[in-house]
């Protein structure tokens, strides 16, 4: 069904609905990973441990701006990893990773990473105390930290939120790029989520020549790294 072999012989209508159509079709090549198209979300339900959180993200984002990690409790979002423009804290516009606890910036690193690169960002909760790391690179935690309620119940989104308060959390706008997850040192896997938007591509991924906004996912080289764009 690959570079379109499967449509040989078939009515040209048929050839122009799906040639119109991404979601209709089959990818030429294939590479792991997951790629979220600045629409929607995933969702899981974990069970977190009690104070203690861990989560690794392998990310190649087209966007400085987005939701990669998120706990949601009904209208809030006690806890997020995302990437944004602007500091509230610091006041200052420039990229940043931020990792925050409700609207409150509980650990950050300035990190540009829309270079076509691939990426490592880690973020371990222990206590009260919440450390983040991008490319092994130790960030800034703030000296006042907001405890991480992991006990409460909540939802786990990927790549995005809910419709919730803007003031509920700094960053609500949703992830572009490649991004894989590990939470608690077992990586998600999209077909258990609860739900999925449809335009997330998983496990499958198109390859570097179909379109600027499908790029390849980390561990594979691009030919030229993806434009990024803020919001």
């Amino acid at each position: 069904m690959k570079d379109w072999r499967w449509l040989t012989g078939e009515d040209t209508s048929i050839q122009e609905t799906i040639s119109s159509n991404e979601n209709m079709q089959c990818f030429g090549s294939e590479h792991p990973g997951s790629f979220y198209p600045g629409l929607g979300f995933s969702l899981f339900n974990i069970s977190y441990d009690y104070q203690n959180l861990s989560v690794d993200l392998a990310v190649r984002p087209t966007s400085a701006m987005g939701v990669m990690f998120a706990l949601v409790h009904q209208d809030s979002v006690p806890f997020s990893v995302s990437l944004a423009d602007y500091h509230p804290a610091m006041d200052e516009w420039r990229d940043f990773i931020l990792v925050s606890v409700g609207n409150i910036v509980v650990a950050s690193a300035p990190a540009q990473l829309c270079d076509g690169e691939g990426h490592v960002i880690r973020v371990v909760v222990t206590g009260n105390q919440t450390l983040l790391w991008v490319d092994g690179q130790l960030g800034r935690s703030e000296e006042t930290q907001e405890p991480v309620d992991l006990q409460s119940p909540s939802s786990t989104f990927i790549g995005g939120l809910p419709d919730v308060p803007l003031v509920s959390t700094p960053v609500t706008a949703p992830y572009s790029g490649c991004l894989e997850v590990t939470v608690n040192g077992e990586t998600l896997d999209l077909d258990r989520a609860v739900h999925k938007h449809n335009d997330i591509r998983s496990p499958l991924l198109p390859p570097t020549g179909r379109t600027p906004m499908t790029p390849p996912c980390p561990r594979y080289i691009a030919p030229s790294p993806p434009r990024c764009t803020g919001h």
